[in-house]
C-alpha cells in the first residue's frame, strides 16, 4: 500500500523519507512557475542539499512528445528516485515517464494500450499543489496523442508515497482554485453515479462530494479551512475514480481542452448542470447500469440530497448558480467556440470507457442537445 501523509507542514516528512531511501540522484518533475509560486521550492530545496537532481518541466495537459522528452532525460540522468510536485498534469507526466523509462518498447504502444507495462519504475513521491485531480492516488495518467485523450492505465504507476500539504495550495489564485476544485467536485459526482461504482468507491466519493460542495466557494475566497477541506476532497475523489472511473462530463471535457485550451476542471464542469438533469431522468429503456434503474435513482437521490435539492431540474439550477458564482465563463461561446464547432465536438466527445460509464445511455442526439444548451 502506498504511504500517505496529510496535513499542514506535512511536507517536512520529505526530509525523513529522503534520509531513509538515501537517493543519490532525484528526477524532479514540476511546473516552471507553479513550483515557485506555491512555495514548494523554498520548502523542498533545502532537503536536496546532499543529493543531486535534474528538473523536468512538462507542458500542461501533457502530450506524448512531452513524455518522450522526459524519458530521454530520465535515461540520461539515471535517477534512483522521482519526485513530482504540481497538479494533475505534472503528476501524470511523472507517473508515465517513471514507468515507461523501464520499458523497451515505444512509449506510444503503452499509451494507446497496444502493450502492457511489465516493470515498476523508481520510487515515486507525489506532492500535489492543487486540490483537483487526485492524480496522486490513481492508476491513470492522461496523455494527449494528436489532440485525442489517451489514458495510460496500470496499478504499477500509482505513486509509492504521497504527501498532501494543504499549505502548498494557499497561494493558488482564485481561478485556478475554482477550476481545480470543480474537477474534484465533478469527479466525486461522476464516481458516485458511475456504472462501475462499488461500496468502497461510493464511500470515498460521498465524503469528497460533501467536502467539495460545501467548501469550494470558500476556497476560492481563500478561506483557509476550506482550502484544507478541498485538499482532502481532491485526494478522496482520486481514490474514488481509481475504482469507478469518470463518466459523461469528463468524456466531453477532453476535446474542449485539446482543441480550445479550456482548463480541464473548467471544461468538465460546463456540462455538469445538464447531466445532473439528464441522468435524473433515467428510465428502464435507457438505463446503462446492470444494477437497474432503481439503483441508479437511489444513487442520484443521494447526490441531490447532499446538494439540498429534490430533483434534476433543481440540481441543474443550483450547480449553474455555483458556476456563475466562481467562474466568469460558463458557456462554450465565451471561449470563442463557434456554433459550427459543435459538430466536431459532438464527434470527439464519445471517449471510450468514459461515456459508456454513464448511468444513462447518451446518444448523439442527447449530446447535441447538451452542447446546444451550453453554447
Amino acid at each position: 500500500m502506498p504511504e500517505e501523509y496529510f496535513g499542514i507542514n506535512s511536507i517536512n516528512i520529505l526530509e525523513r523519507i529522503l534520509r531513509a531511501h538515501n537517493p543519490k540522484k532525484v528526477f524532479l518533475v514540476c511546473g516552471k512557475k507553479s513550483f515557485t509560486i506555491s512555495g514548494a521550492d523554498k520548502k523542498i530545496k533545502p532537503f536536496f542539499r546532499k543529493l543531486s537532481y535534474v528538473t523536468f518541466n512538462p507542458s500542461p495537459n501533457p502530450k506524448i512528445e512531452d513524455i518522450e522528452k522526459g524519458i530521454s532525460l530520465f535515461k540520461i540522468t539515471e535517477p534512483d528516485m522521482v519526485i513530482a510536485v504540481g497538479g494533475g498534469s505534472i503528476i501524470d507526466s511523472a507517473k508515465a515517464i517513471n514507468v515507461l523509462s523501464m520499458e523497451d518498447g515505444d512509449p506510444f504502444q503503452y499509451i494507446v494500450g497496444e502493450k502492457r507495462i511489465k516493470n515498476r519504475g523508481k520510487t515515486l513521491i507525489a506532492i500535489p499543489i492543487t486540490s483537483g485531480t487526485g492524480s496522486e492516488s490513481t492508476k491513470f495518467a492522461t496523455i494527449y496523442v494528436d489532440k485525442k485523450k489517451k489514458s495510460l492505465e496500470d496499478e504499477k504507476i500509482i505513486p509509492d508515497i504521497t504527501i498532501i500539504d494543504p499549505s502548498l495550495t494557499f497561494s493558488l489564485p482564485p481561478y485556478i482554485t475554482a477550476y481545480t476544485g470543480l474537477d474534484t467536485l465533478c469527479q466525486a459526482i461522476e464516481s458516485y453515479w458511475s456504472i462501475k461504482s462499488t461500496k468502497t468507491s461510493r464511500k470515498y466519493a460521498k465524503e469528497a462530494l460533501m467536502l467539495a460542495y460545501n467548501n469550494i466557494e470558500g476556497a476560492v475566497k481563500n478561506y483557509i479551512p476550506s482550502r484544507i477541506a478541498m485538499a482532502k476532497a481532491s485526494h478522496l475523489s482520486g481514490k474514488a475514480i481509481n475504482i469507478s472511473k469518470t463518466t459523461a462530463c469528463h468524456s466531453v471535457s477532453y476535446p474542449l481542452t485539446a482543441y480550445f485550451g479550456i482548463p480541464h476542471g473548467h471544461a468538465v464542469s460546463l456540462t455538469m448542470p445538464s447531466f445532473l438533469e439528464f441522468n435524473w431522468l433515467v428510465d428502464g429503456k435507457n438505463c446503462n447500469d446492470s444494477r437497474g434503474v432503481n439503483f441508479v435513482k437511489e444513487r442520484l437521490s443521494e447526490i441531490l440530497s447532499i446538494m439540498g435539492v429534490k430533483d434534476g431540474a433543481e440540481a441543474k439550477e443550483k450547480f449553474s448558480d455555483l458556476l456563475n458564482n466562481i467562474l466568469e465563463k460558463t458557456r462554450l461561446r465565451d471561449f470563442g467556440i463557434d456554433h459550427k464547432d459543435l459538430e466536431m465536438l459532438l464527434k470527439e466527445s464519445f471517449t471510450p470507457n468514459r461515456m459508456n460509464n454513464n448511468p444513462r445511455k447518451v446518444s448523439e442526439e442527447d449530446l447535441r442537445k447538451v452542447l446546444e444548451e451550453i453554447w
